[in-house]
């Protein structure tokens, strides 16, 4: 039996399906392109919006995977789903209605946008809702805009799977604008008055440290004839108290043993340490985060940093993975520069 804290999300989409198909259904007629004004535009949603156990995002950039995890949703690698943007998918599929039924010639799907994802123009957006026994229980291909339906969020051609008939439907399907929009991707928020000290490490046995002396954070070993470059200084600070991401995976075997590692410590004893595992093929950086305390004051958020980011690996910009490769000569300047 369902628990149920797993209608969290679903419940009230249910609710709103309902009630629109029940007054749908007293409309509905045949013969025109009209006919079938006001109709749910996918009425089975209602029945099945329980049973969901997974939903797959097909876009011409990228495939999301969502799958139903007790009360939540996850991404395909483990990582929790925002509530917010599965409930915005959900409720916003779920109250589309017809607003004109359109062509059912598949040469015309390009022009709506309407054609599989992979197709080389004109591909739609695909979204499956699948059961928990991984069988297809209903879903749509979701094209074109068009404003001229009127409301809020206007309207949207649209087509339900394995059908070629579309339809302009009043209302849109509601996604996230990036792949980091599934998320909460804020990863840090370390307030920088608690900062006692930070290490660099390159990976290349060039470590720098800094450390904080009457308020400001200094350089453990500054050179001769040199100062701290204090803007880049402030960049680490910025980075640990508002590092987001752009994408998440499942962490994979061992990060490289010369890996680069930025550590900041607080003066609640807590250190963390995120390390470059990984680079991509445009350079962009994938790090993981580990956390732990040395006093008991800073112990039980450790302890949730190390829950919530085990096992994950994190990319992040290009322009927040510069520290990573930080030296001496790049934290120092020479004196009026």
């Amino acid at each position: 039996m369902m628990n149920p804290k797993s209608f969290v999300v679903l419940a009230g989409v249910t609710a709103v399906v309902c009630a629109g198909a029940v007054a749908s259904s007293l409309s509905w007629s045949s013969g025109s392109a009209v006919s079938k004004r006001g109709e749910t535009f996918l009425p089975s949603l209602a029945k099945s919006a329980g049973e969901i156990g997974s939903i797959v995002i097909e876009t011409p950039d990228e495939t999301v995977t969502l799958m139903r995890e007790g009360d939540r949703f996850v991404d395909s690698s483990g990582y929790p789903i925002k509530p917010q943007a599965a409930r915005n998918l959900l409720a916003s599929v779920s109250v589309l209605k017809i607003e004109e039924k359109k062509t059912a010639d598949v040469g015309r799907h390009e022009d709506l946008e309407l054609a599989p994802p992979d197709a080389k123009t004109g591909g739609g957006k695909q979204i499956s809702f699948l059961g928990k026994d991984g069988k297809a229980l209903t879903g749509l291909v979701a094209g074109e805009r068009d404003s001229s339906v009127g409301g809020v969020s206007g309207g949207q051609y649209v087509r339900a799977l394995g059908n070629d008939q579309t339809y302009l439907v009043r209302g849109s399907v509601k996604l996230p604008y990036s792949r980091a929009g599934w998320f909460n991707n804020k990863l840090l928020e370390i307030d920088v008055k608690t900062v006692t000290g930070f290490s660099v490490n390159s990976g290349e046995g060039a470590r720098v440290g800094l450390t904080k002396v009457a308020d400001k954070l200094k350089l453990v070993d500054l050179p001769t004839g040199k100062v701290e470059d204090e803007d880049k200084i402030r960049r680490l600070s910025r980075l640990f108290g508002g590092l987001t991401f752009a994408d998440v995976r499942k962490a994979e075997g061992d990060a490289p043993a010369e890996a680069p590692v930025l550590t900041v410590g607080t003066a609640d004893g807590l250190s963390v340490t995120l390390t470059n595992s990984a680079m991509d093929k445009e350079d962009v950086r994938w790090i993981r985060i580990a956390a732990e305390s040395t006093k008991d004051s800073g112990k039980e958020q450790a302890a949730a940093l190390a829950a919530k980011f085990g096992g994950f690996e994190f990319k992040i910009t290009s322009y927040d993975g510069e520290p990573f490769g930080w030296k001496i000569d790049d934290l120092t300047k020479a004196p009026g520069s």
